[in-house]
């Protein structure tokens, strides 16, 4: 049974919403400055010593429990601290909230060639990939990938990447149903603003 026209533009829409939430709270990790040095005791999430000042540091603007919001990341690492996490409703709701939150008090100002944009979505990634409750974690496999290949790429979307792009379309109406069925936030809110 093929999906309906008006199925195909709310997927779409939800797909959209959870790629903007994401690259736009993304774009509060490469803004930020070095007032927001790292304050997990772990190494793994410090940035390196022979770091360039005039480099923006990736920070988290998300918290669980190996990280907490304004850590720097690592960009020889960004995943480090998903090796410390594991499946967790109340994680993976409060993540997901902080990505809301961010989109809606910051604007984006990062280019595409901000590498702290690229480090922030391969943490947040492989993190929100971690905590993801049993239920919707393969879906994040996809969309996580999809997310950080579309802020590699400039925003743009491969040609002849149909079958892919239908993937990431139905991992993201999953985690978008998923996101207001257990954790009561609707992610395509942020398409309209609200």
């Amino acid at each position: 049974m093929l999906p309906t026209l008006r199925a195909v533009r709310r997927g779409l829409a939800a797909c959209v919403a959870i790629i903007v939430a994401i690259i736009v709270a993304l774009t509060v990790a490469g803004c930020t400055s070095s007032k927001h040095a790292s304050t997990s005791s772990s190494a793994s999430s410090a940035s390196p010593s022979g770091s360039s000042p005039a480099t923006a540091a990736a920070t988290r603007w998300w918290s669980n429990s190996a990280a907490t919001v304004g850590t720097t990341i690592d960009p020889a690492n960004p995943g480090a601290a998903a090796a410390k996490l594991h499946p967790s409703q109340t994680e993976y709701c409060g993540m997901l909230k902080q990505t809301l939150d961010a989109r809606k008090s910051i604007l984006p100002t990062a280019g595409k060639s901000d590498p702290a944009l690229l480090t922030g979505a391969e943490a947040f990634a492989a993190e929100i990939q971690q905590v993801a409750p049993a239920g919707i974690t393969a879906s994040w496999h996809v969309l996580g990938p999809a997310i950080i290949g579309l802020i590699k790429s400039g925003g743009q979307v491969p040609t002849g990447a149909a079958g892919q792009t239908a993937k990431t379309l139905q991992a993201a109406q999953a985690v978008s149903a998923d996101a207001k069925a257990t954790c009561k936030l609707d992610l395509t809110a942020i398409v309209t603003g609200g």
